[in-house]
């Protein structure tokens, strides 16, 4: 009989099932190690360490989780009814098992033998693009990732491996849930940890050729740069037994002169605040933005991330934020909108 565990981790055999590598089964133990049976006896063996038990905790969008909630009822963040492009049935791992119209993904339902992957039904060539995946299960694992790809890249190369399969060659990008970036084998510290309720927005701007990684619906900063001239697919992988990922969001914008202007505002007003909320826009102006580029401006308002409802006769005072015009946003020449 297994030792116990601490009441806010999953129990082992629900949360951990067994791992599977060249015909022997392993099983994860709390302490982050990988065990054997050894020919069938109770005895112990340790096999090797890769990656985290313990599932990611306290990362979540929302307190759905804190309240007990059911992972599968929160909508918490989920504002899009209709998506340019979802993930491709023809282009994933045969233990990627897709639903709800190809957004919801399930990893290894039975158990993990290695690294599973699907990537998006859309090529990205010019302009900009914009998706989110929420990670609806526990986070856990060698590894699980958000991040993008070539045409030639492989989904079934490390179906056999466990690996943080994203970044492991020349032809993929990705963002480590716990918050590595990887690319051509190469580790980079970036930012902090995701788990199950983290939202993972990824903003791919093929004007500038850059890679820009979400958290919650806050910038981490630019992670890649040098993508100008490529086709890249959206990708997402994991090594861990059933787990669960699901798009919430995907749109794509010309690279216009509006959505510059959007982005060198988004640079001029302070992080903490949203840019929609700061600046004195028009009521129809700022309903429209908020509709379309609340990733990149900020929600006027929210609550449990939903976005509250814009009216007309919308008569706040907002308050008039000063900006530069010089890329670096001193208060010298400033120009007042």
């Amino acid at each position: 009989m297994s030792q116990p565990i601490a009441q806010d981790r999953p129990t082992e055999v629900h949360a951990f099932p067994f791992e599977r590598r060249n015909g022997t089964r392993y099983r994860r133990g709390p302490n982050g190690y990988i065990y054997m049976n050894s020919f069938g006896s109770n005895q112990r063996t340790q096999v090797e360490r890769i990656g985290h038990c313990t599932p990611v905790l306290g990362e979540s969008f929302c307190h759905c989780l804190k309240h007990n909630e059911q992972a599968v009822s929160c909508k918490c963040g989920e504002d899009d009814d209709e998506f340019e492009w979802t993930w491709d049935t023809e282009n994933k791992s045969s233990s990627a098992h897709l639903s709800s119209e190809g957004r919801d993904i399930k990893f290894h339902t039975e158990f993990s033998c290695g690294t599973a992957a699907v990537r998006g039904s859309k090529p990205m060539k010019d302009g900009q693009y914009y998706w989110e995946i929420k990670m609806t299960t526990p986070v856990y694992g060698t590894d699980m990732m958000v991040g993008v790809g070539t045409p030639t890249l492989s989904l079934d190369q490390f179906k056999y491996s466990f690996c943080s399969m994203l970044g492991m060659t020349a032809d993929s990008w990705g963002y480590s849930y716990t918050g590595n970036l990887h690319h051509q084998a190469k580790l980079k510290r970036f930012g902090s940890r995701f788990g199950q309720g983290s939202i993972v927005g990824v903003h791919l701007d093929m004007w500038n050729g850059t890679l820009t990684f979400y958290k919650n619906k806050k910038s981490l900063g630019i992670a890649y740069t040098g993508l100008n001239g490529k086709t890249l697919y959206p990708v997402v992988c994991s090594t861990a037994a059933r787990s669960g990922m699901k798009m919430i969001t995907s749109r794509s914008y010309p690279s216009s002169l509006m959505f510059m202007c959007c982005q060198k505002l988004r640079d001029c007003v302070p992080e903490q605040m949203s840019v929609l909320e700061a600046l004195p826009f028009p009521p129809g102006l700022r309903g429209y933005l908020n509709t379309h580029l609340s990733w990149l401006l900020g929600t006027i308002a929210s609550c449990h991330g939903s976005k509250r409802k814009l009216v007309d006769n919308d008569e706040t005072e907002y308050p008039v934020v000063v900006v530069s015009t010089k890329k670096t946003c001193l208060e010298d020449q400033p120009v007042e909108l």
